[in-house]
Order: structure tokens, then C-alpha cells, then sequence
């Protein structure tokens, strides 16, 4: 081989490696940051701090921080806590940083959970009670609060499209109907939210045993 075709073999091989570097990166991967129960208390913090309109405004933030950004915990078991979370009774945002906490960090990481996201609501509304009277009937206060307003319900509906996105490419049959009937049983009914997410797990674990129950007949 001569020196020409050598050099012309090497830079083919760095090119593919440039161009295999540069595709990870369009991709996202990066690697995880090492687990610390200070920046889960920190992150936890910030959050509660920042949920505003309702509980299930954890639910982008908690993607966000403790899946895209720190890579503690895949998607998919974010939405089956949030899942939980609901099911069980108190506060959703309560319970889906407590058991967030408890996925990651075991009951160390639940009780810290549990106290960033109980702390700046406690503070605030402490805060707020002394001056209630006087700032109740402000304007800009109102202004302000619509706008935040606005902006909770678009963060919910960017979380909403993107995990059901998500389980559209999966093509699964089973999670695309209980996804549908799911939905259209929320906005037509007046079906408890809780008992919409237990009945769609109970046809999942029939749907989970009738596999396999198929598999050994198969065997």
C-alpha cells in the first residue's frame, strides 16, 4: 500500500470517528453525574420552590433535573412514581419526591425529599399570611400569578406530549389503548383520577399474566 492510500485509509477512519462523536452528541448522551444526597436535597429544594399551580408540575421539573440533566433515572421509571404517587393518598407532589427519594437513596433520601419539598411552601405561605390583606386585591400581584399560570399549563402539556410521544414509538398495542381510553375516560367522565390509573395497571398485570400463561402453553 502506498503512502498516499495510507494517509487517505487514515483520514476516512478519523472522519468516521468524527462523525460517530458528533452523532452521540446530536443524540444526548453524556455521562451520569455521580449520585450525591446534597444535590438531590438542593434539586428537591428548587423544585418544590417552583411548582406552582398544582402538583403535577413536578413531574417536568423532576425529568428535567433528575433524568435529562443528571441521568439519576430513566423516564419511564419517573412516570411509573408519578403513577404511584397519585394512587396513593396526600399530595402528589409530596409523594412523587418522596418516592423519587427512595429510588434513589433509599429512606435517607425519602425523608429528605419530603422535607425540601415541604420547606419553601411552608416558608412562603407563612411569609404570605402576614400580608395577605394587604396585597390581596393588588393588581400586578393578580397580573403576575396569570401569567404564571400560563406558563404551568404549557409546561404540563410539553411533559404530556413528550411521555406520550415516547409511547407511541414503542408501538405497543396494549399501552396505546389504555393511553386512549385512558385519555377520552378523563375528559368525558367524572371517573376518579385514581381509579382511571388503577383500573389501566390491573389490565396491564392480566395483560402480564395472560403472556406468560401463553408462553408455557408455547414451552
Amino acid at each position: 500500500m502506498s503512502q498516499h492510500q495510507e494517509k487517505q485509509q487514515i483520514n476516512s477512519h478519523t472522519q468516521a470517528l468524527g462523525q460517530d462523536y458528533s452523532d452521540s452528541i446530536e443524540e444526548g448522551r453524556k455521562p451520569a453525574v455521580p449520585k450525591s444526597l446534597r444535590i438531590f436535597f438542593l434539586s428537591c429544594l428548587k423544585i418544590s420552590a417552583f411548582t406552582l399551580g398544582g402538583g403535577y408540575v413536578i413531574v417536568p421539573l423532576q425529568k428535567r433535573r433528575f433524568s435529562d440533566e443528571l441521568g439519576w433515572i430513566d423516564e419511564e421509571k419517573i412516570l411509573d412514581l408519578v403513577a404511584m404517587a397519585q394512587s396513593a393518598p396526600g399530595p402528589v407532589a409530596i409523594n412523587a419526591s418522596t418516592l423519587m427519594g427512595y429510588q434513589l437513596f433509599g429512606l435517607k433520601g425519602a425523608l429528605l425529599a419530603a422535607l425540601a419539598t415541604v420547606l419553601p411552601p411552608l416558608v412562603l405561605l407563612s411569609f404570605i399570611s402576614l400580608f395577605y390583606r394587604a396585597v390581596q386585591d393588588n393588581p400586578l400581584l393578580r397580573a403576575i400569578l396569570r401569567g404564571m399560570q400560563a406558563a404551568v399549563a404549557a409546561l404540563i402539556v410539553y411533559t404530556v406530549w413528550d411521555l406520550a410521544y415516547k409511547i407511541w414509538l414503542k408501538k405497543n398495542p396494549l399501552q396505546l389503548v389504555l393511553l386512549a381510553v385512558a385519555l377520552a375516560l378523563a375528559l368525558f367522565t367524572n371517573i376518579n383520577v385514581v381509579l382511571i390509573i388503577l383500573l389501566a395497571g390491573l389490565v396491564s398485570v392480566i395483560s402480564y399474566f395472560l403472556t406468560a400463561r401463553n408462553k408455557e402453553d408455547r414451552a
